[in-house]
């Protein structure tokens, strides 16, 4: 595969990156997710969990009670890790197109030179 043609996978992989990037980031500025997942979820049932962790009349289920808190917070960290990766590809991304075109340049010029 030539160096182009990677590079160019690179970049397509780079902008589906960002694109799952700005879509997080919709759904965090959505109404209704920020309502029932982000404030509903996330936060007040981490909340209601977290205190019925702590009560003894549920020592029987302290499993599943810390089960649904890690799933929680693992809800939360796949969604920020998509949003830190997004960033990381926008970068990327930018720098990936400024080498293909100083790439494209330089095998225009040798085109020409011949």
């Amino acid at each position: 595969m030539s160096d182009i043609a990677e590079i160019e996978l690179s970049i397509e992989a780079a902008k589906d990156l960002v694109s799952r990037k700005e879509q997080a980031l919709r759904l965090a500025n959505n109404r209704d997710f920020k309502k029932l997942v982000l404030d509903g979820y996330v936060k007040d049932e981490a909340v209601r969990l977290t205190g019925l962790s702590a009560d003894p009349n549920m020592k029987n289920h302290q499993d599943d009670i810390f089960d649904a808190i890690k799933g929680i917070s693992l809800f939360r960290q796949y969604m920020q890790n998509i949003v830190t990766i997004g960033k990381v590809a926008e970068n990327e991304l930018l720098e990936q197109e400024q080498v293909l075109e100083e790439i494209r340049t330089h095998e225009n010029e040798g085109v020409m030179l011949q």
